[in-house]
């Protein structure tokens, strides 16, 4: 969690939550990623309306709103053949188009590299996801220190670039030069 927490203070005093809108998206955290909890905590806090990820059955591209915290207590977490993919909020699913109203929208990232290509699961749930985005919204990795790197990543045609990454140690504006 120590980690999560130094993520939202880092959003914090770079600026993340002084969107333009009332809206963000953002990943829960799953398994060994940062947690988000904390980021979570600060955008509700905030008044931000909340989407998160609902990926459902067929791993079709879909959204609900977090009222609260308490919200990610009740999540149902996929069994069978779609073990391992994040849990699932309970709630109306929120067509793809709901994150045309994000000014920020945060997602995981294993990898991810200076050129804002991201490697994730393997299922490009979140590039089909962020096709639907604002093309002013900020897009941002979060990820660990380690997974940020100087590196070539391989990156194909559907691939979409990340404009920002978070890490427990940084901040950093992918849009910037170097």
């Amino acid at each position: 969690m120590r980690a999560g927490e130094q993520c939202a203070q880092i959003a914090c005093e770079s600026g993340l939550f002084d969107a333009h809108s009332s809206c963000i998206a953002c990943h829960v955290s799953m398994g060994t990623e940062v947690s988000t909890i904390p980021l979570l905590s600060i955008a509700l806090g905030c008044g931000y309306r909340v989407l998160v990820p609902n990926v459902g059955a067929d791993l079709s591209v879909g959204w609900t709103l977090l009222a609260s915290l308490d919200d990610l207590l009740h999540m149902q977490t996929p069994q069978g053949e779609h073990a391992g993919m994040p849990p699932e909020p309970r709630g109306e699913m929120l067509p793809p188009q709901a994150l045309e109203a994000c000014s920020r929208i945060i997602v995981p990232a294993l990898l991810v590299n200076l050129d804002g290509v991201r490697l994730g699961r393997g299922t490009a749930w979140y590039d089909r996801a962020l096709r639907y985005a604002n093309p002013r919204a900020t897009l941002t990795a979060m990820c660990w220190p380690w997974e940020f790197v100087d590196a070539p990543l391989p990156c194909e045609e559907h691939d979409v670039r990340m404009s920002a990454v978070l890490t427990p140690r940084e901040y950093r504006d992918l849009r910037s030069p170097r």
